[in-house]
């Protein structure tokens, strides 16, 4: 007798085992998804970064950069969006009038922690490709694992770096050598 294909209990067990094997193998991506959204995260903010740069070069006038939770005022934690601005009120806030341009991110739970000289929640491009001060974003994750941690510092000429693992440990260090953290 020749046979055509699954019976229905067959094919449910088959169902069952790819089911089994999918959750057990779902755990074990999870840090690689944190680590690749840190990454990417981080390459965003980057690109949005160096976009800011080339602006105020190519207007040759300072732009603003901040981040912000509600599009419309500068936050010392950055969990939704970059803003890219000018600063025609001096009052250092964007206003609807001054965004030049607004970058949403999608972090979930995670966050973004800015770190700049003198405590300031924004930073500005000079005309000429330099920033106002040194600092750094630092991403945030979600689980707060130290491997996932990841960073952008700028120096005061305006040029940018990616966090790099310099003791090859797993972890992103700071600029005095520390492991990064969100505090």
């Amino acid at each position: 007798m020749k046979h055509q294909g699954m019976s229905l209990i067959e094919l449910l067990i088959v169902i069952a085992i790819v089911a089994i094997l999918i959750s057990s193998a779902t755990p074990s991506l999870s840090p690689f998804i944190e680590h690749q959204r840190s990454d990417a995260t981080i390459a965003d903010i980057y690109r949005f970064y160096q976009a800011g740069r080339d602006l105020s070069v190519r207007k040759r006038e300072r732009i603003y950069m901040c981040g912000s939770n509600d599009q419309q005022t500068c936050s010392k934690y950055w969990s939704k969006n970059l803003i890219l601005f000018h600063d025609k009120n001096g009052d250092k806030a964007p206003s609807a009038s001054e965004i030049v341009h607004i970058k949403q991110l999608s972090l979930g739970n995670s966050y973004i922690w800015s770190r700049m000289a003198f405590g300031k929640n924004y930073f500005f491009f000079e005309p000429n490709g330099q920033t106002s001060w040194t600092g750094s974003m630092v991403f945030c994750p979600e689980s707060q694992k130290a491997q996932h941690y990841n960073r952008v510092t700028w120096n005061r000429v305006g040029r940018p770096y990616r966090g790099t693992d310099k003791n090859k440990d797993g972890v992103i260090e700071d600029t005095n050598g520390k492991a990064l953290s969100c505090s």
